[in-house]
């Protein structure tokens, strides 16, 4: 309440497919669509896109775990730490894919794959939501 989002430069479409990995570093790609807007925008979609990838076979949980301490820390967040702005874009970026999942183009079984994650977060988030009465910040799934 009464908090100031800070307005950057953003990423609209931030998330791992938009990222290099070498040794020297990491090289974020496509910012054809920059524009400015939330600083919570690009940590939240990233941070949501990691929560679906969790579910793909090919990477670990402890991999995942790894890639998110590493973006938070990054951002200057601590991995246990709750920030309100974070929490409402992760939120935000569930709803979003739940919403629009059915228009995606990819096969059905994988609209069906996201669709259950988002939901699951979703519900997660709403049982600690009303379990934590006026802690907002502490209900979102970590």
């Amino acid at each position: 309440e009464g908090q100031d989002f800070p307005v950057v430069g953003e990423h609209p479409d931030f998330q791992p497919d938009n990222i290099l990995l070498s040794s020297d570093g990491v090289t974020v790609l496509d910012f054809t669509s920059f524009r400015y807007g939330s600083a919570y925008n690009d940590p939240g979609r990233f941070l949501a896109s990691l929560d679906f990838l969790s579910k793909n076979p090919f990477y670990s949980r402890g991999t995942i775990r790894t890639l998110m301490t590493a973006f938070l820390r990054g951002y200057g967040w601590r991995e246990n730490e709750k920030d309100p702005g974070l929490a409402v874009y992760l939120v935000r970026y569930m709803v979003q894919a739940a919403a629009t999942v059915r228009s995606w183009s990819y096969a059905i079984p994988v609209k069906r794959l996201v669709q259950r994650r988002a939901m699951a977060f979703l519900y997660a988030w709403s049982r600690r939501i009303i379990s934590s009465g006026d802690n907002f910040v502490g209900a979102v799934p970590g």
